[in-house]
């Protein structure tokens, strides 16, 4: 089996730590790869007494280059992140993590990200050296996404290092300042709220998307960590101006998918500072769409984004606006859409169904008697077997929402 297969079959795995006791003993050198992948998925689940012997093997599948432009160190420093948690020999986990301390500050992308993340489940655990691990390398070079911001914020203070971390977003890093605003440290530092009113003017007057000669297209853009920003600054002008560039980029369809999600997302950090009547109205194109945003005329390529992102991250911010109030009609629709949908909009898994949220994370809904009755509703109208397309149930679903509206249910949905 190559790696992609063993990877997939590591993953759909029920048993992962029978999967990971298999991988020990003596396999064919033309294998490692392979068994690394798969320990990558499973290793955090290895048992006790095989977990040491596949740690060994992963360190050994890091100087492994067999040929040119070998995966075999990438994919053994992935599986040295997920087996580090699983030993219970302290000797063998120090080892590991040292091993990954290195890693974490190689020149090889997927290599370091893995370092840091085998580090970062190690430091979940409650040790605090390996906290203080994490943020080195995160303050070194926090372009990574590994960890994200909130970790970081989660983490700063306990780590000793929040004055490096404060320098860090000064000297400019906007990891770093995204990390400090999640933790709630910018609103007493007038030196970083001024840092955030300087770039967020800075935005507002640039041709957001464009390159500076303004002839082709300036490539992903991090939005949501500019509405944060924004946010950041208490300033309600550039908030609302902030705001309606959002807007006005999420709506250009020649721009690429993510980034008008991730226009979106921006607003979301926005939203406590939103008129709620008004900017429901303004989402309605993008969260209940005549025709799928995904196949917008001379629509931007997809890129990191799924199809039914945008709507998804739409419909997240539409719901919180809505809050526990009596829902627009074309709202309580929409919902009913969503799950019905054959795009990632509604992940469903048993018990609470979740929304996709654009970000890649995933908001839960409000597990309410409101919202277990709509989605017994909505499986009584579109049962299983029937597998009639949305457009078939629309009117059902209508009827059914508008019942509902007049027996004074409320949304289902709630503020994340």
């Amino acid at each position: 089996m190559d790696r992609s297969g063993a990877e997939s079959a590591a993953a759909e795995a029920g048993d992962a730590a029978a999967v990971a006791a298999r991988l020990v003993g003596i396999w064919p050198e033309w294998t490692l790869e392979a068994r690394c992948a798969a320990l990558a998925q499973v290793g955090r689940s290895a048992p006790a007494d095989a977990a040491d012997e596949l740690i060994a093997v992963a360190t050994g599948g890091l100087s492994s280059e067999r040929r040119p432009f070998d995966n075999t160190p990438a994919a053994a420093a992935n599986a040295l992140a997920s087996l580090a948690i699983a030993s219970r020999n302290p000797e063998v986990t120090a080892a590991a993590a040292e091993k990954l301390r290195e890693l974490a500050g190689a020149g090889h992308y997927v290599i370091a990200k893995a370092g840091r993340y085998g580090l970062r489940l190690l430091a979940d655990t409650g040790e605090q050296a390996y906290v203080d691990w994490v943020m080195e390398a995160f303050i070194a070079v926090p372009q990574l996404g590994e960890p994200d911001e909130y970790w970081i914020a989660e983490h700063a203070d306990q780590s000793g290092r929040l004055g490096e971390l404060r320098q860090s977003a000064i000297a400019g890093s906007r990891p770093a300042l995204a990390a400090l605003i999640r933790a709630g440290l910018v609103a007493e530092d007038e030196e970083l709220r001024e840092l955030c009113r300087q770039l967020t003017s800075r935005m507002l007057d640039s041709d957001l998307g464009m390159t500076p000669d303004g002839q082709g297209i300036a490539g992903l853009l991090a939005l949501g960590d500019t509405g944060a920003v924004a946010a950041a600054t208490a300033d309600a002008a550039l908030i609302a101006d902030t705001a309606e560039k959002l807007l006005l980029y999420a709506s250009e369809s020649r721009w690429p998918t993510v980034n008008r999600v991730k226009a979106i997302e921006g607003l979301w950090e926005l939203r406590e500072y939103l008129d709620h009547a008004s900017w429901l109205q303004r989402l309605e194109p993008f969260a209940a769409p005549e025709r799928d945003l995904d196949d917008e005329p001379g629509g931007g390529p997809m890129m990191w984004a799924q199809r039914g992102d945008l709507q998804a991250m739409a419909l997240r911010l539409a719901a919180h606006l809505a809050g526990g109030a009596a829902s627009p009609t074309w709202l309580d629709l929409a919902v009913w859409e969503a799950m019905l949908d054959e795009r990632p909009l509604w992940c469903k898994r048993p018990g609470t169904p979740q929304v996709f949220a654009a970000n890649g994370s995933r908001s839960r809904v409000l597990d309410t008697p409101c919202a277990t009755h709509r989605r017994r509703s909505v499986r009584q109208l579109c049962a299983p077997g029937v597998r009639a397309h949305r457009s078939r149930c629309r009117g059902r679903i209508y009827a059914a929402s508008r019942a509902m509206r007049i027996s004074g249910s409320a949304s289902p949905w709630s503020p994340s």
